[in-house]
């Protein structure tokens, strides 16, 4: 069976999906091994699984003998093992290992006194031989733990381990009938333990507590709405959800897959073919589509955050590959518009389609929803990185779940009227001339949202090839082409002749115009508005600002040298190099002079968090640890000792929306002297 270019192109990117989900993430920091104590044991019997975990040198984790909002090391067993937790604890839930005593200390990212396991230790989980287990067996142990350094944790990590054993046959051995729970033995490498909280509290005296109001660990707005919503039920929770995607709509990130849509549609992939040759409206293929943004956008975002945690979902969005994958379909895409090729079912497979309800049919539109859902997680709104992250640091997922369905119905919605406009443009009266116009004009914007994509390739691996100047030079190629021929001064591939009317030449102007608009802001002398979202940072990373901008500092620990020096709170901005909102926000809400006084008036600090860069990673861990958030932009007023004083995330809707956080934030921060 044969499949078209575009198809072939959409699968392409789904088999990549492994690929970059396994690049997308930092190595873990803890190695973890498992074995039984007894290698044979009886049907009935109790034992140990004995757990080792080497911790890389610099790193720690947290014992399960205190609950706080860091991870604690915890194990469960899943249903249908040959082994049994021994005791209270039921199959698939999270039980605390026997552990030997930690190190004590106030952790002042938590605010809190934490116990914690440096080096290496020996852990155990009482377990229960099941009575129905016979011969050579193999258990799977489910490890979740959270690794930290002095400066920032990374995303909460999961580890199966497997665990071989042989069960003999006979009655179980009265002397293994008891509960075995003893801590096991510890190896050269453990790091004894001490308590430092009595030093800790020397340095917190002089360390000023978060001021009353502000909470013991502040969340923003987005945060407060959702934890209200949730705990006033079920229905209101999916309204807000519902809202928070119809205002997403509103954000840059979208706009890519407008003209995507309608030129994917207008191709007559949403439309079948009735018997007697002719065409009628397919509302399949539009709700295949829907189903697809819906399917994909809950299923990625749950399937990557439970492997891999909140940040992988936006670490494979970010990712070179799928990147220039995307920027070959958009390409693609645009050429079969164009009529340099026919992206068609071959005929002989036409009525096998048929018969079999129109199938194919439908595998597109539910890949475009893949791309679709793609696009926009690079950088989705901070609702859904909340969920993300409560999610994966809770393991609690019937709420997020609901949540993202409900959030990515308002996404879908508007798209499933894109997907049914080009059947109905087909049935107005002489649509068959501006309609190949229309085609033509969409496979233009679709070169504009491949450079977007080309540029995202540029930015993670660092090219240093598409900067601003060279981004804004490739759209007014690409419009003043448009421009050429809207103005009929060329026609495309297999294109007849074809009127040039008044509303086309209205349009030509329209274009002339956005390619002078254009020409002007290459000098970095004119504000995008909004499309400032599409055009790499400015100035590119690694490179000199241009003199007059914000000075932001780009390590943490210069910036809290600088901040104590000065005496001044930091101000963090958790960015990413291919995140839409991220550059509308940089690029035309912090020049503004109301904005910019106030970020000034602290020490800015410019962190980028989805590049494969250890730095990077650090960065969204960090970010993650501060915000309890997964998405890109966020914001963070914190004193020089990072205890974090107000947060904002997501694009601001209002530059006074932004100025009245700030406000809050530097006010919270004077209250403390």
């Amino acid at each position: 069976m044969r499949l078209n270019p575009t198809l072939k192109i959409l699968l392409l990117t789904l088999v990549t999906f492994v690929t970059s989900l396994a690049l997308a993430q930092p190595a873990p920091k803890v190695e973890w091994s498992a074995k039984l104590n007894r290698e044979t044991v009886r049907a009935g019997e109790s034992a140990q699984i004995i757990v080792t975990g080497k911790i890389q040198e610099g790193w720690h984790i947290y014992s399960g003998q205190l609950q706080g909002e860091w991870i604690s090391l915890s194990g469960r067993l899943e249903e249908g093992q040959p082994l049994l937790p021994d005791g209270d604890g039921k199959p698939g839930e999270a039980l605390k290992f026997l552990e030997p005593e930690g190190i004590k200390k106030y952790d002042r990212g938590f605010k809190a006194n934490v116990i914690t396991f440096e080096g290496e230790i020996v852990v155990a989980m009482p377990v229960k031989v099941a009575p129905n287990a016979t011969g050579n067996q193999v258990a799977s142990l489910i490890i979740r733990s959270q690794a930290c350094d002095a400066r920032s944790c990374d995303p909460p990590a999961r580890a199966t381990l497997e665990i071989p054993f042989t069960v003999e046959p006979g009655p179980a051995n009265p002397e293994f009938l008891a509960a075995q729970t003893d801590v096991p033995p510890q190896t050269s490498n453990y790091v004894p333990p001490r308590d430092e909280t009595a030093l800790a509290s020397d340095a917190q005296a002089d360390t000023p507590s978060v001021p009353s109001g502000a909470g013991a660990v502040p969340t923003d707005d987005t945060v407060k709405a959702i934890n209200q919503a949730r705990d006033q039920g079920l229905i209101p929770f999916l309204g807000l959800s519902f809202v928070a995607g119809l205002l997403a709509l509103l954000t840059p990130c979208v706009w890519p897959m407008i003209p995507i849509t309608v030129s994917f549609f207008t191709k007559g992939q949403g439309a079948v073919s009735t018997t007697d040759g002719k065409k009628k409206t397919n509302l399949t293929g539009a709700l295949a589509y829907c189903l697809g943004i819906i399917g994909t956008f809950v299923g990625l975002g749950v399937v990557v955050t439970a492997i891999f945690s909140a940040a992988g979902i936006q670490a494979l969005a970010a990712h070179p590959v799928v990147n220039g994958l995307l920027a070959l379909l958009f390409i693609a895409l645009a050429l079969n518009l164009f009529g340099v090729y026919e992206l068609a079912v071959p005929q002989a497979w036409v009525g096998k389609v048929q018969k079999a309800s129109n199938q194919q049919s439908l595998i597109g539109p539910i890949l475009m929803g893949l791309v679709f859902s793609l696009t926009t997680f690079t950088c989705t709104v901070p609702f859904v990185g909340t969920l993300l992250a409560t999610a994966a640091a809770t393991n609690d997922w019937l709420f997020p779940v609901l949540g993202m369905g409900a959030f990515s119905l308002a996404f879908a919605i508007p798209f499933f009227a894109l997907a049914l406009l080009p059947q109905y443009m087909t049935k107005l009266p002489k649509a068959g001339g501006w309609l190949v116009s229309v085609k033509a004009y969409m496979g233009f914007l679709e070169l504009a949202a491949a450079v977007k994509f080309i540029s995202n390739v540029d930015l993670t691996l660092q090219l240093g090839w598409i900067t601003r100047e060279v981004f804004l030079a490739l759209w007014v190629a690409i419009i003043a082409a448009a421009t050429a021929y809207l103005f009929g001064w060329f026609r495309l591939p297999k294109e007849t002749d074809v009127k040039i009317g008044p509303a086309r030449m209205a349009i030509a102007f329209v274009n002339v115009a956005i390619v002078v608009f254009l020409l002007g802001a290459i000098p970095g002398n004119s504000r995008l508005g909004n499309l400032a979202g599409f055009l790499p940072p400015n100035p590119y990373p690694g490179r000199q600002a241009a003199a007059g901008a914000i000075a932001w500092q780009h390590k943490v620990e210069e910036a809290q040298t600088k901040a104590r020096a000065e005496g001044k709170l930091i101000f963090v901005n958790f960015t990413g190099v291919t995140c839409t909102n991220c550059r509308v926000m940089e690029g035309e809400v912090f020049p503004t002079p109301e904005v910019r006084k106030r970020i000034e008036s602290m020490v800015p600090l410019e962190l980028y968090t989805d590049r494969d860069l250890a730095e990077d990673r650090a960065n969204a861990a960090l970010r993650e640890k501060l915000t309890k958030s997964s998405t890109n932009p966020v914001y963070v007023i914190m004193t020089p000792d990072m205890q974090v004083l107000d947060i904002f995330q997501g694009m601001s809707l209002s530059n006074q929306e932004f100025i009245t956080w700030l406000d809050r934030g530097t006010a919270k921060g004077a209250s403390l002297n």
